[in-house]
């Protein structure tokens, strides 16, 4: 049960918290949370990041790249609790292999050399191998981990190679270390519909992927919020990985028709076959590269975001007692209102 007080817990109460990836979706709503229950904070972000709502709740801001050690160390020194969730977002080779892999290897070191007494490491449920699941599998902690990662593309085979570096100094570095692996993110300012969804042609026809019976791996950011702030004060936690999910079902349908359609009543929504999606997505990776041309989305990469599997949060309920605070009911019509398209 969570049961989050409006000052800092056991950790100390001049407890100070440096977040990586601060100006990002989920960072500044942590940061606005440890802020609101007195913890003292410390952003690192990008220069060209923006940073008008960090400053509006006073957080120190460090300005640098993860990717440049004595920038890390600076940022880190001074600090008790790390929360490190940035990486790097574009997509690309090198930004995956610098700001994602590399800006963990130096948030490792820093926190070493700087004796901190917590690392909250924000990965994700991309790092699982679902296209060998079972249909239906439930996924838990010890599920196996994607054996292929680049056939996901950069950002995936970034994220599983920054993890296996935390987990590897979990019990080695000195400090503990809790592993978080949160499923898609929703909540006011978040993209409303992406590639795990489907495909939208200017927010006037939504191409949905399958018959939408599916469950989205779905976590209100506020709910991943909790558990960071549950798992830097909560000693059960301590080296442990955890999968973040809410526990509400929903599948594309409810999804389709308690969010997207109420935001865009006119819009036309297609529900594609997936025999037919993973038909096209055969061709394209047999017929595109003859004429030079690299499909944008392979049989492998569709298989492991549309497979009809369900994540697990048992563990994080049974270890720290987290649970969803914020339903889909209540984080559907927040994103509704968010969007003011609807009558709140």
């Amino acid at each position: 049960m969570n049961t989050f007080s409006n000052a800092p817990h056991a950790i100390g109460v001049r407890t100070k918290v440096l977040v990586t990836g601060a100006a990002g979706f989920l960072g500044q709503r942590l940061a606005k949370r440890l802020v609101s229950a007195g913890y003292q904070v410390r952003a690192l972000v990008r220069k060209q990041s923006k940073v008008s709502a960090l400053m509006k709740l006073r957080v120190e801001i460090a300005f640098g790249d993860l990717a440049d050690q004595s920038t890390v160390v600076s940022a880190v020194k001074g600090v008790d609790v790390v929360v490190h969730a940035g990486a790097g977002t574009s997509g690309t080779a090198k930004d995956s292999e610098t700001a994602t892999i590399q800006g963990t290897r130096n948030v490792l070191d820093a926190c070493r050399l700087c004796c901190i007494n917590k690392l909250v490491y924000i990965s994700s449920c991309n790092v699982y191998e679902v296209a060998g699941y079972t249909e239906n599998q439930v996924v838990t902690e010890d599920a196996q981990l994607e054996r292929f990662p680049l056939r996901r593309g950069y950002y995936s085979a970034s994220k599983l190679q920054a993890e296996t570096l935390v987990t590897e100094a979990m019990n080695r570095h000195g400090y503990p270390i809790v592993v978080l692996r949160p499923g898609t993110l929703y909540g006011p300012g978040c993209e409303v519909y992406t590639g795990m969804m489907g495909a939208s042609f200017a927010r006037r026809i939504f191409i949905v992927f399958g018959d939408g019976k599916s469950v989205l791996p779905l976590v209100h950011v506020e709910n991943v919020v909790d558990s960071i702030v549950e798992c830097m004060i909560n000693n059960a936690a301590d080296n442990q990985v955890f999968n973040v999910v809410d526990q509400d079902l929903v599948t594309k349908t409810m999804y389709m028709e308690q969010i997207v359609k109420l935001l865009y009543p006119n819009a036309i929504v297609i529900y594609c076959p997936m025999a037919f999606l993973l038909m096209l997505a055969w061709s394209a990776e047999k017929l595109l590269p003859l004429i030079g041309i690299q499909p944008v989305l392979s049989v492998y990469r569709l298989v492991s975001s549309q497979k009809c599997i369900r994540y697990s949060a048992e563990k994080i309920q049974q270890v720290i007692g987290w649970r969803s605070r914020i339903r889909f009911d209540q984080g559907a019509k927040g994103l509704l209102c968010n969007h003011r398209e609807v009558n709140c």
